[in-house]
């Protein structure tokens, strides 16, 4: 309401107007200038207007309450107002955005987006300014999820030394939950001839073998989502390997010798895959140097030479052994000296023979020669091999026949490293498996009588076929029949696994003859059959003179039949007298009145006669 006229003179003729407005409004000035000699006044053709804004602009946003971790949200202001004495001035014109999320992050627009990189309970702040610089907040709550694994991270030595101790740390791991350290789960998993397992954000280790160690880290977070990270320890080797010379140390010119280092030992387990040795000597006045663990060299000259063996291992430790080799002239030829097997009858139908000779032999080129002839002088088709340089070794490649002879021979042109030959051809004769057959059966082989009461015992050559055989197989193949060809009851059993044993049910017959068959089904256990049926005849022997006591009918001694007979008699005339006596009339019952003559109650007479037979059975 007050009107303020203050003039002053500038140095441009300006007029610096200062003004107190009573309030929230709209406002028309009008000014009149005037110049330094007060020429005047000039109004503008228009009042300029001022609008003077006291309301605060209203900020609005909606949140979840709860959003996930590395989820991008977007967050819209676009609802916010403002009020204004002005329309023109009734706006928001600034908007800005500030997200807790472990440390302040500050975004701006009506329209922004965020993506939380941390759990727990957060806050997003709205702050709105319109025109006039009016400004207001809204700050809204929110929790963050853990919705991804963390990312482990290992800090420490992965280069490490033997025997010393070393430790690994988790601690740069990363995850949305900013606790993950003191909430989180930390498995390390390393291999040391087997796994070993810790717990904890820092671990201390010591490796006592040199290697390249896998092992793992395994994160889990207080949600449960978790990582596994992959890596490698490796353990230098600071322990020298020990170098151990050849257990060899003689040799002949020109023949092979071998520079063996497989005795020597390291630490590291993998010594032998990535280790080194050289050797070093004079042959001849010859400087030779030679490489790995096992190399085959030809001395020229003979007598003491000096050998000098470094062996290294991967890591550049190393170890040196100086020994010597006593080398001789070769001047004797080859010989065979001894074979296997050392028995040379029944072999298998794919014997492996091996010859050993009397020096190692140079045999590219000549072993060939070397061959296995069958009794018509026929090549047998052999693989052969080398047990040793001083041997030779042949199998057939396919079965030999049964019960035949072969021949290795070896000519006498054979030569060996120092170029002499053989004094003479050798020959080596086997034979091979015969057929299934029986060998002996006792008693029938100990030139003993066969009383008829003998368990016999079939004895074969090899065991038989045990899962082929049943009883009743062994019943129907394993016979013994009598003088008409009949089969005489008997039992046959597996005594052991090459006997069988056959009994008979009742004793034999005194003086008969039987025969034992054993058909020529049987086989052993290589399957190899009976080339015929077995069949063996013999005889019961006939009881001596004035021995009839020891007789026997259907297998009952004679003595018994006499007893039982004088019994039966003893009693038929007992009854028969009180018969008589009681009923003679009754029963019309003959008195015997002469020899054989018989004479009835009635007066009837006959003759009786008893015919007396030897049957069986009596």
């Amino acid at each position: 309401g007050e009107r303020l006229n203050t003039t002053q003179v500038g140095e441009l003729g300006i007029f610096i107007i200062e003004m107190d407005l009573p309030g929230e409004g709209v406002y028309s000035i009008r000014f009149s200038s005037y110049d330094r000699v007060w020429n005047g006044p000039t109004e503008e053709p228009s009042p300029h207007r001022v609008v003077v804004d006291l309301t605060p602009p209203q900020p609005l946003f909606t949140l979840p309450e709860v959003v996930s971790s590395g989820v991008l949200l977007t967050l819209d202001a676009s609802q916010s107002g403002d009020s204004s004495p002005s329309e023109e001035y009734a706006r928001v014109e600034n908007y800005t955005w500030i997200i807790d999320d472990e440390e302040p992050v500050t975004l701006y627009g009506a329209r922004a987006h965020y993506a939380f990189r941390y759990t727990g309970e957060r806050s997003v702040t709205l702050l709105v300014r319109d025109a006039a610089g009016n400004w207001a907040s809204l700050r809204r709550e929110v929790t963050v999820m853990d919705s991804s694994p963390p990312t482990p991270r290992i800090t420490g030595e992965l280069l490490v030394i033997e025997d010393k101790i070393f430790s690994l740390s988790a601690e740069d791991t990363i995850d949305d939950d900013p606790t993950i350290l003191t909430t989180g789960n930390f498995t390390w998993t390393l291999s040391d001839g087997g796994e070993v397992t810790f717990f904890g954000v820092e671990i201390s280790y010591i490796y006592y073998t040199p290697g390249v160690y896998p092992a793992t880290l395994k994160v889990t977070d207080s949600s449960g989502h978790y990582s596994v990270l992959h890596f490698n320890i490796t353990v230098k080797d600071v322990t020298p390997p020990v170098a151990r010379p050849p257990s060899k140390d003689t040799s002949l010119t020109n023949h092979p010798f071998l520079f063996d280092a497989t005795a020597s030992t390291d630490n590291d387990p993998t010594f032998y895959q990535t280790g080194n040795v050289t050797w070093s000597f004079e042959d001849g006045g010859e400087e030779v140097t030679l490489y790995g663990f096992q190399v085959v060299y030809h001395f020229k000259s003979f007598g003491a030479i000096q050998v000098t063996m470094t062996v290294k291992d991967a890591w550049g430790n190393y170890d040196v052994e100086v020994f010597q080799v006593l080398v001789a002239a070769d001047n004797r030829p080859p010989e065979v000296l001894s074979y296997l097997p050392q028995t040379l009858e029944e072999l298998p139908l794919r014997p492996t023979i091996t010859l050993f000779f009397s020096e190692d032999m140079p045999w590219e080129g000549q072993e060939e020669r070397v061959l296995m002839l069958d009794i018509r002088g026929g090549v047998v088709n052999v693989t052969r091999q080398h047990p040793s340089p001083d041997a030779i070794s042949l199998m057939p490649t396919e079965n030999l026949s049964l019960e035949s002879t072969y021949t290795v021979v070896v000519p006498g042109d054979i030569k060996d490293w120092a170029g002499f030959p053989m004094k003479r051809n050798y020959t080596l004769t086997f034979t091979t498996l015969s057929y299934l057959h029986v060998t002996r059966v006792t008693p029938l082989d100990l030139d003993e009588n066969i009383t008829g009461k003998e368990v016999f015992e079939i004895y074969f050559n090899r065991a038989l076929n045990s899962s082929s055989i049943s009883t009743a197989f062994l019943k129907e193949h394993v016979r013994l029949l009598d003088h008409k060809g009949r089969a005489v009851r008997c039992t046959v059993e597996v005594a052991e696994p090459h006997i069988l044993t056959l009994t008979p049910e009742k004793p034999l017959k005194a003086g008969e003859k039987y025969t034992l068959v054993v058909d020529g089904v049987l086989k052993d256990d290589m399957g190899i059959g009976m080339r015929e049926t077995y069949r063996r005849e013999f005889r019961v022997a006939a009881p001596q003179q004035g021995d009839w006591l020891h007789w026997e009918v259907a297998g009952i001694p004679a003595l018994v039949w006499l007893i039982i007979m004088v019994a039966i008699g003893v009693g038929a005339v007992i009854s028969a007298v009180i018969l008589l006596r009681k009923h003679r009339e009754e029963l019309n019952i003959a008195e015997e009145v002469g020899e054989g003559l018989y004479r009835t109650p009635k007066g009837e007479e006959f003759i009786f006669e008893l015919d007396e037979e030897e049957e069986e059975g009596g």
